[in-house]
C-alpha cells in the first residue's frame, strides 16, 4: 500500500506542478489585468478631472471676454456723453435767435441744456412751452429781486437848494442848522440881490 501511496503522491505531485504554473499564470494574467483596471480607472479620473479644469478655464474665459465687452460698451458710452457735454458752443444763428427772443444772457445755459437734452436745435427750444415757462419765470425773478432790492433803499433827501433855504427863512423865519446850509442862504441871499 505504500507503493500505491507513493505513486498515488508522484502523481498527485506531477498533477500539481501542471496545474501550479497554470494558476500561478492564470493568477499573474488576473494581476495584470486588474493593474491595468486600475490605470485605465486612473487614466479616466485624470482626463476627467482635466476635462473640468478645461471647462473651467474656458468658463473663466468666456466671463472675461463679457467683462471686456462690458467695459467697452461703458467707455463707448461715456465718449459718447462727454463729447455731447463737450457740444454747447453756440453757433451766431443761435445767438441771434437768443437775442431775438429776447433772452437774458444768464438764461442762455438753460436753453441750451433744453435744447441739447431734447436732440433739438436752439431755435425749436425757444419755441417750446417750456423753455418759454422758464424764460418768464426768470424774467420774474429778476423783476422782483430788483423791485425788492429797489424799495429797500431809503432815498435821502436831498439837501435843500439856497433858494429853497432863502424861501422857508422867510416865510417862516427858521434858519438852517447845518453851516453848510447857512452858506447856501446866504450865498443865495446875495445872488437874488
Amino acid at each position: 500500500m505504500n507503493k500505491e501511496n507513493l505513486v498515488d503522491a508522484d502523481t498527485l505531485n506531477s498533477e500539481v506542478q501542471d496545474t501550479l504554473p497554470e494558476d500561478t499564470d492564470e493568477s499573474l494574467e488576473e494581476s495584470d489585468v486588474q493593474e491595468e483596471t486600475q490605470e485605465e480607472t486612473q487614466e479616466e479620473t485624470q482626463d476627467t478631472q482635466q476635462e473640468d479644469v478645461v471647462e473651467k478655464l474656458r468658463a473663466e474665459i468666456e466671463k472675461l471676454r463679457q467683462e471686456a465687452r462690458n467695459q467697452k460698451i461703458r467707455a463707448e458710452k461715456a465718449e459718447k456723453l462727454a463729447k455731447s457735454a463737450a457740444k454747447p458752443d453756440l453757433t451766431p444763428t443761435d445767438i441771434y435767435a437768443l437775442l431775438k427772443a429776447d433772452v437774458e444772457e444768464e438764461d442762455f445755459q438753460e436753453v441750451v441744456d433744453y435744447a441739447h437734452l431734447k436732440g433739438i436745435s436752439i431755435k425749436d427750444a425757444l419755441k417750446s412751452s417750456v423753455v418759454q415757462g422758464i424764460i418768464a419765470e426768470k424774467k420774474e425773478e429778476r423783476r422782483t429781486a430788483e423791485a425788492t432790492a429797489t424799495g429797500n433803499k431809503r432815498s435821502r433827501p436831498k439837501p435843500p437848494t439856497g433858494d429853497e433855504l432863502l424861501h422857508k427863512a422867510r416865510t417862516t423865519g427858521e434858519l438852517p442848522d447845518r453851516e453848510e446850509d447857512l452858506r447856501e442862504l446866504v450865498s443865495s441871499a446875495i445872488n437874488k440881490k
